[in-house]
């Protein structure tokens, strides 16, 4: 049944009402009839694909990384990723990602599931005797990155950016400031690992 195109039109049409509720209202304060007068579909309709509002946010949740580990495993597999991909990695549906945001349930937090996921990809990953902590730092810093660029809206990616962002940050925690030898070759880099960006 969940195959059908219909279910499929409606089980959206759902998430959507979700959504542009949550641009208006708290979570905690929306209810199932707020969701119905959101969307012209039936209580008895909504009931047969939802248990309740909680269920729709999980499966928000899932949606979210899910096309995020599609996104990243492109990015894995390529040495020099396309500025196509590097801005998809940062620009997964925003509308989605900030009524996300929104929730904070014992099973949705965004910003708890996403680190925890980017923790588990990195310590699958490294050998390093200190992982646990980088794995930590990588994940919460990932995160912070993530939604600076939801909230500015960026629509685009570059090099560049990622660089004024990504290096003066590097640098302090390395007591680097000043240091234009580093700089200059931090900044090639990057430039290397990315050079389709920005152009």
């Amino acid at each position: 049944m969940s195959e059908n195109p219909q279910f499929k039109r409606t089980d959206k049409a759902i998430v959507q009402a979700l959504i542009s509720l949550l641009k208006r209202k708290p979570f905690e304060k929306i209810t199932v009839q707020d969701i119905l007068e959101e969307t012209p579909v039936t209580r008895a309709t909504f009931y047969a694909h939802y248990r309740d509002k909680f269920e729709i946010a999980e499966k928000m949740m899932e949606q979210f990384i899910c096309a995020r580990d599609t996104v990243r495993k492109s990015i894995s597999f390529s040495d020099s990723p396309s500025r196509d991909t590097l801005n998809k990695s940062f620009s997964l549906d925003r509308e989605f990602t900030k009524a996300l945001l929104q929730i904070h349930t014992e099973k949705v937090d965004f910003r708890r599931t996403v680190a925890a996921e980017l923790e588990r990809e990195y310590l699958e990953g490294s050998g390093s005797p200190t992982r646990d902590i980088e794995a930590k730092i990588y994940a919460r810093a990932y995160v912070e990155l993530y939604l600076s660029m939801v909230n500015l809206e960026q629509s685009e990616l570059t090099a560049e950016k990622l660089g004024q962002i990504l290096i003066p940050v590097a640098m302090r925690l390395l007591n680097l400031t000043g240091d234009q030898e580093t700089l200059t070759f931090l900044t090639s880099r990057l430039q290397q690992k990315y050079p389709m960006i920005g152009k």
